[in-house]
């Protein structure tokens, strides 16, 4: 048998046993970890972005349409006449971009009416109000000269006859 101290201390030492492997429980449970590695996002393909879309190339002339009112006054370049209002002209953008066209819209009894074309991205429709020349002002006639009235003296009123002495 075993002696009755023997067992206690069994006991004791058991206990001393299972408390140090708590202690060892708890404090691996409690003990930070280290962080799991950070997980690499799954790579995502890139979509380039769709350029925009590319404008139709312009046309290389464009309409240029000159009207007048009242219609019928002639379009002239460099004093070369190209026809009369309304007048469509076809005008290439490179040209006009590079040096503007001039014109001048004629029509006896109105003044004429200039205009300067460059470039443009579309058709051009330019309407003239034709003013009326002013009538020049009469020049009159030069009126005869007129004499300045002529005054008399009076007449004396002594009779008639003056006389001057003149004492030298």
């Amino acid at each position: 048998d075993p002696a009755p101290g023997g067992s206690r201390r069994g006991l004791w030492v058991g206990l001393a046993l299972l408390g140090v492997v708590g202690l060892m429980v708890a404090l691996f449970l409690a003990w930070p970890r280290p962080a799991a590695p950070p997980v690499a996002p799954a790579p995502v393909a890139i979509q380039p972005t769709p350029a925009a879309p590319t404008p139709p190339p312009q046309p290389k002339t464009f309409a240029l349409l000159l009207d007048s009112t009242p219609p019928g006054a002639d379009v002239l370049e460099e004093g070369r006449k190209l026809g009369t209002t309304p007048l469509t002209l076809t005008l290439e953008r490179e040209a006009v971009a590079r040096t503007p066209r001039a014109f001048v819209l004629h029509l006896d009894g109105f003044q004429p009416y200039s205009v300067v074309q460059g470039a443009s991205p579309e058709d051009v429709h330019v309407s003239a109000v034709l003013k009326a020349e002013a009538a020049a002002a009469p020049v009159p006639e030069a009126a005869p000269p007129v004499a300045a009235p002529v005054r008399r003296a009076p007449a004396p009123k002594h009779g008639g006859n003056l006389n001057i002495l003149d004492k030298r």
